[in-house]
């Protein structure tokens, strides 16, 4: 059996909202070990205790892009058929392009 791993490349951005509430998002690209785009992967924001903060799933072309959401730690989950899960820990910080 083959193990095969997803790379996540990241944009993350936060800015001021209506009546200054700060909001943020995280955008990004999931592609193979050879660069390949991997279309309907499931990626999930969990927060620290591990409920669910948000979810979407990768398009054709292995981007994606979560709803805005709230500045603070988070941990980025993706999966999808054939590949081993993959989490890594992100901070969502004000004024912040990353």
């Amino acid at each position: 059996m083959t193990i095969r791993t997803l790379s996540v490349v990241l944009l993350i951005f936060t800015a001021f909202g209506r009546a200054g509430a700060a909001s943020g998002t995280v955008s990004g690209r999931l592609t193979d070990p050879q660069g390949q785009p991997v279309s309907g992967a499931k990626l999930r924001l969990l927060l620290p205790a591990g409920a669910t903060a948000a979810e979407t799933a990768s398009q054709p072309d292995g981007r994606f892009a979560f709803p805005p959401i709230a500045p603070r730690s988070y941990h980025l989950s993706a999966s999808a058929q054939g590949f081993t899960e993959i989490r890594q820990a992100i901070s969502l910080a004000m004024a912040q392009i990353w």
